[in-house]
This record gives C-alpha cells, sequence and structure tokens, in this order.
C-alpha cells in the first residue's frame, strides 16, 4: 500500500478499549487528520498499524496459544459479504444473522 492510499477497509467500529477502527486500526484523531497529512506522517501512521498487525500475529503464533485466529478476532457486527464466497469480508465467516453463522457459534 502506498503512504497516500487509505487504509481503511470499509469495515468501520472504534473499539471502546483501544480507540482505533477495528477495521483499519487508525483512532479517530488519526482517520480525520488522513486527508491532510504529510506523506510522511501516513507512513507513520501506516508503520505504526504494521507494527502492531505483526506483534499480533506474532502473539497468535506461540506454541502456548490454543485460540486461533477466528477465536481471537471480535466480530463488531457490521459484516460485509464477499458476493464469491459468501463470508464476511472482515472476518472470514458467515455473515452474522446467518444460518451458517449460528451454526458456528454452536461449534465454538
Amino acid at each position: 500500500m502506498s503512504a497516500s492510499a487509505s487504509p481503511c477497509r470499509n469495515l468501520c467500529g472504534i473499539d471502546e478499549v483501544s480507540g482505533e477502527c477495528a477495521g483499519c486500526s487508525r483512532t479517530l484523531e488519526e482517520i480525520a487528520a488522513w486527508s491532510g497529512m504529510s506523506a510522511s506522517e501516513k507512513a507513520r501512521v501506516l508503520a505504526r498499524i504494521d507494527s502492531k498487525q505483526k506483534k499480533e500475529s506474532s502473539e497468535m503464533t506461540k506454541e502456548n496459544n490454543t485460540q486461533t485466529a477466528q477465536e481471537v478476532y471480535l466480530c463488531i457486527g457490521i459484516c460485509t459479504t464477499d458476493p464469491e464466497s459468501g463470508q464476511c469480508i472482515g472476518c472470514g465467516r458467515p455473515p452474522e444473522g446467518s444460518v451458517a453463522a449460528d451454526e458456528d457459534k454452536e461449534t465454538a
């Protein structure tokens, strides 16, 4: 992704604990300021997001961690269905409210 491209994934929802968007990991302040940021400011935000995602990924793959990424991911309930797969673009699971999603919850 270029430094000027927005990391927005259209899966917006601010986490009350971290204050970051569940879709793109930016704070409200970063989202609001994005269009006026310089390329270097955008690059710093993207580097922070990348670092955070790498750290989270590393933590999820530790040998002692028995949770899968799907169990750790908190669906924020604003599913966007991929027309080809029928799965949520954000979490890869069946969209909330579908029969498959209800079955998915029963097996978890």
